[in-house]
């Protein structure tokens, strides 16, 4: 006799998001009643989001019942590209950083730190982006990196050349959780530890501390990439920085000691998972914690929510909510 299966899935809680309050809000989420901030948007009869803004539901209800704006499409010239890893390297992925002149309104809403846009190639469906994240912003021009990883990638990597057009949708503003710490300390001693790839998004948490008046300490490792490639543009800025080589213990020990020895107000971890939860355990662990914050590794294909591609174990949309580093990592 055949039995039935009955899957029961759990309400996520309310989490802040990173769109709410913005001209994004309420997003699509709210009309198909999975927003990420708001229970009465998700069926349920009471409020408990904690948000302090604008009620998303009485914007939702203001707004016809139905969601705001949505993120639109730019085009992006290419002005500049340089191979960080290149392609004839075959003992590690290739890599590559370009710039992209895009219209000055635009570049604006890049400020904050975590900020990414989604990339492709002009002419190629919706399926090819390519999250990225700002590495560094000048005027209206905009600075990525992005690793050859397949054949996404690898598509970005041919079409990207000087004088070629590509397709921007933006801006995206989790690209880092830990936001309201690194607002809270921007003046203040900061330690980024930058690994592989996550050097591009240390370049622009540095500038932003930077220019906030905060003192800037960045420990770069080459890490799964194979080589360093942020150094020039971070001592440019007034950031101190020391060259980790690879080690079998990669540079824990190393971390461990520069974080207890010194009097940090913020430790930013801008690397893989792992990382983030190792510097995690270190901090505290510490009488006096410093605040932390770490750059988003999260796998995503929209960056909006709807794909499911960002659910996390407690079915918390992990592309839009906004964690605390106590109950993320437990």
């Amino acid at each position: 006799m055949s039995q039935m299966v009955t899957t029961v899935f759990r309400r996520p809680p309310s989490l802040p998001c990173f769109d709410a309050g913005s001209e994004f809000c309420p997003c699509p989420l709210a009309e198909l009643g999975h927003c990420v901030a708001c229970s009465v948007l998700r069926g349920e009869n009471h409020c408990d989001c904690g948000w302090n803004g604008a009620c998303i539901y009485e914007e939702f209800l203001r707004n016809g019942r139905k969601a705001g704006p949505v993120r639109r499409e730019w085009e992006a010239r290419v002005t500049h590209r340089e191979e960080i890893v290149p392609e004839r390297e075959s003992s590690v992925r290739a890599a590559f950083c370009f710039r992209v002149r895009v219209p000055e309104e635009l570049t604006r809403w890049f400020v904050l730190p975590g900020s990414f846009a989604f990339v492709r190639s002009r002419g190629r469906p919706e399926m090819f982006n390519v999250p990225l994240s700002v590495m560094d912003r000048e005027g209206d021009v905009l600075t990525f990196a992005c690793e050859i990883l397949g054949p996404k990638t690898e598509d970005l990597g041919r079409q990207t050349r000087p004088g070629t057009m590509l397709t921007l949708k933006g801006p995206f503003w989790s690209g880092v959780q830990g936001l309201g710490a690194i607002k809270a300390h921007a003046g203040g001693r900061t330690l980024i530890v930058a690994k592989g790839m996550g050097q591009a998004p240390a370049v622009s948490l540095a500038r932003y501390l930077k220019t906030r008046g905060g003192t800037v300490k960045v420990l770069l490792g080459p890490g799964s990439l194979g080589t360093i490639f942020a150094e020039d543009i971070l001592t440019g800025f007034g950031v101190s920085v020391v060259k980790m080589p690879k080690e079998p213990d990669h540079n824990v020990s190393r971390i461990i000691r520069e974080i207890t020895s010194n009097d940090y107000d913020l430790v930013i971890s801008s690397n893989a998972h792992h990382q983030h939860k190792t510097l995690w355990r270190v901090i505290a662990g510490l009488p006096r914690r410093p605040a932390f914050a770490w750059i988003s590794d999260v796998t995503m294909n929209c960056g909006e929510g709807l794909c499911g591609a960002c659910l996390g174990a407690r079915e918390s949309r992990l592309c839009k909510a906004v964690f605390d580093a106590e109950e993320f990592f437990a």
